[in-house]
């Protein structure tokens, strides 16, 4: 699962979105004053650039499972709750990972980790478009078993509706960019 973030955060287009994050997402990314001109507010360009870096330099990140309701990031912790070891296979809430990892700059009130924006909604529709394209490292929903795990080893069970694929139908803002603004074809990492 974090295989397939880090491949997500290194892919051209999350770098796309980053640097025309106004643009492709409709509001610009912010801090932890929230959405307001000013520091700590919305991003200047030299900010995108700085957190860009920082994030693709990013030091230590100690992972873990937790169970309280989603998972827990903050400085160099990203833990997440064990449902999405089975669920991130077919796209239920892995925006969640976005969310703890941007934990590591921002709190609630930052598009770092408010839910449903910023880098959670980022993570959540990104992974779901390049899932689709089977782009990402790891799709296999069968290779590591998790969800053949006996319940009673695991916090809260197996959710069986958790693990149904994403209707064709059901298509993302992200998924409607791309298909309209394709970027050049480049060598994928």
């Amino acid at each position: 699962m974090i295989t397939n973030f880090a491949y997500l955060v290194n892919s051209s287009e999350f770098k796309h979105i980053w640097f025309n994050h106004k643009a492709v997402m409709g509001h610009d990314f912010f801090g932890n004053k929230g959405q307001v001109v000013g520091d700590g507010g919305y991003f200047t360009a030299a900010e995108y650039q700085k957190y860009y870096d920082e994030i693709m330099n990013r030091g230590k990140v100690t992972l873990g499972v937790t169970t309280v309701g989603g998972g827990l990031g903050g400085r160099n912790v990203l833990g997440v709750d064990t449902w999405l070891f089975y669920a991130h296979y077919f796209n239920t809430s892995i925006g969640i990972v976005g969310h703890e990892f941007g934990h590591h700059w921002g709190s609630y009130d930052s598009a770092w980790a408010k839910g449903g924006y910023g880098l959670q909604e980022i993570n959540q529709q990104l992974h779901q478009y390049l899932q689709r394209k089977q782009r990402l490292p790891y799709m296999d929903p069968e290779l590591n078993k998790f969800h053949l795990t006996p319940r009673a080893e695991l916090y809260n069970g197996v959710a069986e509706n958790m693990r149904r694929p994403r209707p064709d139908s059901n298509v993302n803002h992200l998924e409607r960019y791309f298909a309209a603004n394709p970027l050049p074809e480049t060598k994928q990492p």
